[in-house]
């Protein structure tokens, strides 16, 4: 049965900010996020190319997004950058400055509508626009049509492997030998942990109200989406310090049978594609968030994060 007030065919998307305006990209296109780092002009700069950056070992290049995708002429040279990592296929990768990453949401396609026309002067690599219930506009892009752009992928082209730790895995930045290739959200949940991108429903801000705590890590009783969610903290089930109240903090929602939980942590820190590898099965204890699994980011000499299950925090 289908939570109160959800819509069953909604798809994930990352919500972000570049220059100003909103964007929205399906989550299942995106290969990583990538935290604010030097961005080296070389040759390639120009135009919306601001230059390349580095990431996990691998070289690309990074656009202006807000050029990109027709919402004005390029912005001034950048001396660093935050940006999303997007795959070209066999051909490369390419990414994209942003300013933020604002949330991760599940959306109706039915809910993003045409974009007028004169918006945009690269509407044509636009899915639509999605107006949030608070009436601000994100800005849908369209991978599929931004693939076959000629320009975005000679730029995309110029990824190159700068180390070692990148060298296996095949066509993805992303190599390894584990049990298979999967994308999660790495937080900071007293320590630094991996939640399966698929757990998350949604994430949300703190709301000032939420003080805390009722009991042993239950923060309090939140009215969501017309029903009641329970919010946890997912530093104190783990046996962690309680979770500061900082403007970083967030609470990642998630699904358990028909009801919705949130767990705050205090912030996120990327999206990444890891491979995964599972411990000896011994050392796994029904029913506790830690999985027995950890998820390797950067190929074979990367690093190695625990993952945990949210909705096993709930037992």
């Amino acid at each position: 049965m289908a939570q109160k007030g959800e819509v069953t065919n909604r798809r994930p998307f990352l919500m972000f900010t570049s220059s100003g305006v909103n964007f929205m990209a399906p989550l299942a296109e995106i290969v990583a996020t990538v935290p604010q780092v030097e961005v080296t002009p070389g040759s390639v700069a120009g135009g919306i190319c601001a230059g390349m950056l580095r990431r996990h070992g691998l070289e690309m290049a990074v656009v202006d997004t807000r050029a990109a995708f027709g919402f004005g002429p390029p912005g001034p040279p950048v001396a660093a950058s935050a940006g999303i990592a997007v795959e070209f296929g066999s051909t490369g990768t390419l990414a994209f400055m942003v300013d933020a990453v604002t949330d991760i949401r599940r959306v109706d396609p039915a809910g993003i509508v045409p974009v007028p026309p004169k918006v945009s002067r690269r509407s044509d690599l636009l899915d639509g626009v999605f107006l949030d219930p608070q009436g601000r506009q994100h800005f849908v892009v369209d991978p599929a049509a931004f693939r076959k752009d000629p320009g975005l992928c000679r730029l995309a082209e110029l990824a190159h492997r700068v180390s070692a730790s990148s060298e296996a895995g095949g066509d993805s930045i992303y190599g390894g030998t584990g049990q298979g290739r999967s994308v999660f959200v790495i937080v900071h949940g007293g320590a630094r942990v991996a939640i399966p991108i698929d757990q998350v429903v949604e994430v949300l801000r703190v709301p000032p109200q939420l003080r805390g705590p009722v009991s042993s890590g239950h923060l309090a009783n939140l009215t969501h989406r017309g029903s009641l969610m329970p919010v946890f903290d997912l530093a104190d089930r783990l046996g962690y310090p309680a979770t500061e109240r900082t403007p970083d903090a967030a609470i990642l929602v998630v699904r358990r049978e028909d009801y919705l939980y949130g767990w705050i942590v205090a912030r996120l820190i990327s999206i990444e594609v890891g491979t995964l590898w599972r411990d000896d099965p011994g050392d796994v204890v029904e029913g506790e968030p830690r999985t027995g699994t950890c998820v390797q980011f950067g190929g074979p000499e990367g690093e190695m994060v625990g993952v945990v299950d949210l909705r096993a925090c709930l037992a």
